[in-house]
């Protein structure tokens, strides 16, 4: 099994980076990392972006 996980680290945390965009394809997983904001990729080829606060998880 592949997992998948794309996280871009905040330079600034009150500079949220916003429209993050990918498209992965054949992702079997999601992971989200806590404080970093990361790019979800779902398992059906989708993807959304959601920015976390340092310790908050999906």
């Amino acid at each position: 099994m592949r997992l998948l996980v794309v996280t871009a680290v905040a330079v600034e945390r009150d500079s949220a980076a916003t429209g993050l965009a990918a498209r992965f394809r054949d992702a079997p997983e999601e992971e989200a990392l806590p404080g970093r904001r990361s790019l979800l990729v779902l398992r059906d080829g989708r993807h959304r972006a959601d920015l976390l606060a340092a310790g908050v998880g999906p």
